[in-house]
């Protein structure tokens, strides 16, 4: 029986560090789900200051940070509102975005992303890209 593992989490997509978002999302770390913890400080901050860093991150209020999106990308404020208009339910903070966003992937249909269907992108009036660069 293994009493202490090591690793490095060094997961990234593009420049993000998969374990924050993660840990935004769902308050915990991804090999939290077996029963892993921190046996030292991440990101050089003790377990108790990440942790409360992770509950103040997951609890931004969408509706003050949205405003706030818009000075990185014109287009940001609009995808949160997408994601929101397809959850079903509301989102109401910065985690339930995340968490939305990173399962959403398990309830879509198991089709490969050429055979999608992106007729319902180009109705949509806000869409900018040609009917070209979509397919």
């Amino acid at each position: 029986v293994a009493r202490t593992v090591s690793l490095v989490d060094t997961a990234r997509k593009g420049h993000m560090v998969l374990r924050l978002l993660h840990g935004v999302a769902y308050g915990d770390t991804w090999f939290g789900r077996w029963g892993f913890r921190y046996g030292r400080p991440s990101y050089g901050v003790a377990l108790q200051s990440y942790q409360q860093s992770l509950h103040a991150l997951q609890s931004i209020p969408l509706c003050v940070l949205e405003p706030h999106l818009s000075c990185f990308s014109q287009e940001l404020p609009m995808v949160v509102t997408k994601y929101q208009a397809i959850s079903g339910h509301k989102l109401l903070n910065l985690g339930d975005l995340l968490r939305f966003m990173l399962e959403l992937r398990t309830r879509l249909p198991a089709t490969s992303v050429t055979a999608m269907d992106y007729r319902g992108i180009m109705s949509d009036a806000s869409c900018r890209w040609s009917a070209k660069r979509v397919d």
